[in-house]
């Protein structure tokens, strides 16, 4: 049974989720006009005439992560709509592409749902192309932005962050073909091992802070959640659905430049910054860094909130206040 941390967290039951995930809404797909298919999934308010909002995905993660924001945004009457990243999940690959590709992608997809003016929400990895938004789609297009305990342009660097996704990046930077391989032989296991055990497995080993590269403790109660572990397993899955390349090339742009400068995102545009004090996999200092490359918020349509909690714990425990402060904006 999940104790009363999980419960705060993640209330929401499995079935719930279960019914919403194998729903036609959540496996969608659209064609841009260069002629790639772009994977995308709808959660929220189901009314033509709500605000909308585009969830960018984390690393490695799929458009399956927006049900995280599902519930509140159903409650605040807002459409979510996550979108799958070239080479992940429903999306087609796109060789060489650069993060500023992304927001093209981004552009054309809203055009062509005759979405004229939305929201973006980066979470986690999909940070970086939140700040990419902000910094090359028109405030008269785009009405605000939202980072989530996300990362930002690697020349902002990455102290503070726990020593296995630090590795995991040096990796991505100086040796590509070690993690290439290691993620093949990954991704090998997890096609052939039936998705109970990897559950039980990762639950099991839920305690081991090695393993985890250092999970914070107030983590381990959703981590020992067999239902909320699921739920994961099946984002993670579906990022690897077309293999590892889309994988690999997200690591590369994460540890590249990123074709842009936040120096070079407008005053009128709004953006939030949302980072927890006791996160490890993206550390509040990085949220600071960018915070302060914006201007630190002088011109008052750029905010910082610095919260108590964990990466789980920023993202879900302040997803409705995340919402509503975004909903404001829109």
């Amino acid at each position: 049974m999940p104790n009363s941390a999980t419960n705060n967290l993640w209330p929401e039951s499995e079935e719930a989720i279960h019914s919403i995930l194998t729903s036609p809404s959540t496996s969608q797909t659209f064609t841009l006009p260069s002629g790639r298919t772009i994977g995308y999934a709808t959660f929220g308010s189901s009314s033509p005439s709500a605000p909308t909002i585009f969830c960018l995905h984390g690393f490695p993660g799929s458009r399956l992560s927006g049900i995280f924001f599902h519930f509140p945004a159903k409650e605040l009457e807002v459409k979510l709509i996550a979108i799958d990243r070239p080479g992940i999940g429903l999306s087609s690959p796109q060789q060489e592409r650069t993060v500023l590709d992304h927001v093209q992608d981004i552009r054309d997809f809203a055009g062509g749902l005759k979405v004229q003016r939305y929201a973006v929400l980066g979470v986690s990895g999909g940070g970086l192309y939140a700040l990419a938004c902000a910094a090359a789609i028109p405030s008269n297009e785009v009405a605000a932005v939202v980072v989530v305990a996300g990362l930002g342009p690697t020349d902002i660097g990455f102290k503070g962050m726990g020593w296995g996704n630090w590795c995991i990046f040096q990796g991505f930077r100086y040796f590509p073909w070690l993690i290439n391989l290691l993620q093949e032989k990954a991704l090998a296991a997890m096609t052939t091992i039936p998705k109970e055990k990897i559950v039980a497995m990762t639950v099991r080993k839920a305690g081991n802070s090695v393993w985890l590269g250092g999970a914070h403790p107030a983590d381990i109660p959703l981590l020992t959640n067999e239902g909320f572990v699921e739920l994961m397993v099946d984002i993670q899955q579906e990022h690897f659905i077309q293999g590892v390349d889309g994988f690999m090339r997200e690591g590369k742009l994460f540890t590249s430049d990123s074709g842009f400068r936040i120096e070079d995102i407008a005053e009128e545009v709004q953006v939030d910054l949302w980072y927890g004090k006791e996160d490890t996999n993206v550390p509040m200092s990085m949220g600071e860094e960018i915070y302060k490359r914006m201007g630190g918020g002088k011109d008052g349509k750029k905010r910082f909130f610095g919260v108590e909690g964990t990466h789980l714990g920023v993202i879900l425990g302040c997803r409705r206040k995340i919402l509503e402060r975004l909903v404001e904006r829109i």
